[in-house]
């Protein structure tokens, strides 16, 4: 899916001819964990949520890749994996760091 972030799991032997890359091999890919910011009220282990759109709109503040991990968007399914502990109240919302995935 476009704008998301994988993770090789194999690269495969066998090579192919693309006529833009040149030689190229077939992978197996997953869909790569990511580390993010959510409110502590939806943060449950093992839930499947909408992710929260997070008002952190200055990119130089320590939060902001947290609010908007890559490939993300607000509203997308993710589940969430593992919380990490506590990050503070931000904007108005208390927040904790989560590792998700995309659903």
């Amino acid at each position: 899916m476009p704008g998301r972030v994988y993770r090789i799991i194999e690269v495969r032997e066998k090579t192919f001819e693309c006529s833009v890359h040149g030689e190229v091999k077939p992978v197996k890919i997953t869909m790569s964990d990511l580390r993010a910011a959510l409110p502590e009220k939806i943060a449950i282990e093992g839930a499947l949520v909408n992710f929260p759109s997070i008002k952190c709109n200055d990119m130089r503040k320590r939060m902001y890749d947290l609010c908007n991990p890559p490939g993300i968007k607000p509203g997308d399914r993710v589940l969430i994996k593992k919380i990490e502990g506590v990050l503070g109240e931000y904007e108005g919302e208390r927040l904790v760091l989560c590792v998700i995935r995309p659903y």
